[in-house]
């Protein structure tokens, strides 16, 4: 929500709250760190890609482009994910045409994106073990930061270029899951940007004056979300560039944590929808309001296609998440890092 930007009345009665999630995540976090309960700790690498706010960090996008690195690099990389939205109870494998009322809008995206192997539960070490039975490699967490009980050989943090910790205070007063020290704890601070001029490259001769700090051994880089094209949410394999639709009557909407980003970036592509719909994050536009616009084609996300079939003038729009050059080598060595499974980890 819009309040989650500022400190206002609303936010100060709330901040007592606040404190008490925070001190439970304190305890939760003690709790984890004298083994009660214990971690689980695959028998291959796991990577964990989360952030510390609530809603939307690029994390999705980035776990994509992680992943398929992974694989370029020689890998088997597997991806568990909690299924957030959907019914599954136990671990499912998600199958590009899954019903993401079982599995989630996110997963699904992420199955037919890169075409590795997806698996979701509420329970993300059963689903790291069924990755692990289907010969996977590495396991790549979508989110998860939080989720303690799976044992993690990296942890990459996504943070909004233009939102970062919002006002800086603890849900429900703010966004913060955890203390925006958490951050500073992992190996990657992925400052997550839409437009380039939103956070200077980070440079040899030092941080951006704006860069959020982090000690050594946690690494602040840059990582772009480019628009890739649209593509027909009936016919995949059909393709549109931001030229086709220049001029032509559009219409928008997206149901991901902070739709305006969405709707900011068709208007830097020099897409102008004529309606523009912001929904809640993972929200669903009824079939009636869908058919009820009026424009020529109807502009989405990614993640937001997967709930729909069948509506021709749907186009979604691709984005890809692109990694600076030091981002794999610097999980790659925590890979190497990784210390085998024994009956008591």
């Amino acid at each position: 929500p819009d309040f989650w930007r500022r400190r206002g009345i609303l936010n100060a009665a709330l901040l007592p709250a606040g404190g008490l999630f925070f001190a439970a995540v304190a305890a939760r976090r003690a709790l984890f760190k004298i083994g009660v309960p214990p971690k689980i700790r695959p028998p291959v690498p796991v990577v964990v890609v989360g952030n510390i706010v609530a809603g939307g960090g690029g994390k999705t996008p980035l776990v994509a482009a992680l992943a398929a690195k992974l694989q370029e690099a020689g890998m088997s990389p597997g991806v568990v994910s909690r299924g957030f939205g959907g019914a599954a109870k136990a671990p499912v494998n998600v199958a590009p045409d899954s019903d993401w009322r079982l599995c989630g809008d996110e997963p699904l995206m992420l199955r037919r994106k890169t075409g590795l192997p997806v698996c979701v539960c509420p329970d993300r070490p059963a689903a790291a073990r069924a990755l692990v039975r289907q010969g996977c490699d590495v396991i790549v967490s979508d989110d998860g930061l939080q989720r303690l009980d799976l044992a993690r050989d990296a942890e990459i943090c996504a943070v909004q270029a233009d939102y970062q910790n919002g006002n800086g205070w603890p849900l429900p007063a703010g966004p913060l899951r955890e203390p925006a020290s958490r951050a500073k704890q992992c190996d990657i601070i992925a400052v997550v940007v839409a437009d380039e001029n939103e956070f200077p490259e980070p440079s040899a001769a030092g941080p951006p004056a704006d860069e959020p700090s982090a000690p050594s051994g946690a690494r602040v880089m840059r990582v772009v979300l480019r628009p890739a094209g649209f593509f027909a949410v009936d016919a995949p394999h059909s393709r549109f560039s931001e030229s086709d639709l220049r001029g032509r009557r559009t219409a928008a909407f997206a149901g991901i944590a902070r739709p305006a980003r969405f709707f900011a970036t068709l208007n830097r592509m020099g897409i102008h929808p004529e309606v523009e719909i912001p929904l809640p994050d993972h929200g669903r536009l009824a079939a009636g309001e869908l058919a009820g616009l009026s424009a020529e084609f109807i502009l989405t996300t990614e993640k937001d296609a997967v709930k729909y079939a069948g509506e021709r003038r749907l186009l979604a729009l691709e984005t890809r998440a692109e990694l600076p050059p030091q981002f794999l080598p610097a999980v790659m060595r925590k890979i190497g890092e990784h210390k085998p499974w024994t009956a008591n980890s």
